[in-house]
């Protein structure tokens, strides 16, 4: 009788222990998981890239300071920074390439460093510029540049833009009347330039374009000219 109950007891403490340690080892799973999550999602891996690029990009800007105090320096300067001679400098410094400078419409203009970063130089005034760092390159959005907009037998408008950081870039093509609104786009690709066919000669069009990739998107719109036979046809047509 005491050998029975001897052994009712020894199964029940077993069956005791084996649930604990069932019981630990899922804990022990979760935690990992939670832990692995922690680390990989958002937690010590994210912060600590994103301490580096907050560093490098830190490290960046005081560079570019100082070439601006390099410039200012230099007795040909006269003590005056502009866009011309702040860019000069940088490319006598190797900090960027000629063939890394792209003249803007208006005025500014936007290099490429050495370390990858697309910094746009803007004039401030007469004796100052605007320095701000854009981003890496290749993980900056579409800039568009230029959109003109030309008349072909009257009734074509042909759309030509000139955009930067258009790799695997899509555009879309948009326009109206002065007395209309924007439909569906009339294009949807990987060109560049665009011809709207079957338009009014008497009207006047405002075309909207989007260039977007992965990295994000640029919108321009764009009137044509009101030129004066235009406005003689509209004259004569309101009267």
């Amino acid at each position: 009788m005491e050998q029975t109950k001897e052994k009712l007891r020894f199964k029940q403490q077993s069956g005791i222990t084996l649930i604990a340690l069932v019981v630990t080892i899922v804990i022990l799973i979760i935690l990992a998981t939670i832990s692995v999550n922690v680390i990989m999602n958002g937690g010590l891996i994210n912060k600590t890239s994103s301490g580096k690029q907050m560093h490098e990009l830190e490290r960046e800007k005081e560079r570019l300071e100082i070439v601006k105090g390099d410039v200012v320096s230099n007795i040909n300067h006269v003590g005056k920074v502009t866009v011309d001679t702040y860019v000069e400098e940088l490319i006598n410094q190797g900090i960027t390439d000629e063939s890394e400078v792209t003249n803007n419409e208006d005025g500014s203009k936007t290099v490429i460093t050495d370390t990858g970063y697309s910094v746009l130089i803007e004039p401030v005034g007469e004796n100052d510029v605007k320095i701000t760092i854009e981003g890496k390159v290749g993980e900056l959005p579409p800039r568009i540049k230029h959109v003109e907009l030309t008349r072909e037998e009257e009734t074509k408008l042909v759309i030509k833009v000139e955009a930067v950081r258009t790799e695997g870039a899509v555009y879309k093509y948009y326009y109206k009347t002065t007395t209309g609104d924007y439909g569906e786009a009339v294009y949807s690709g990987p060109n560049a330039s665009y011809t709207i066919e079957g338009i009014l000669p008497d009207e006047v069009y405002t075309v909207k374009v989007e260039v977007s990739n992965e990295n994000g998107s640029a919108i321009e719109i764009v009137s044509e000219p009101l030129v004066a036979s235009k406005l003689k046809r509209r004259h004569i047509c309101m009267v």
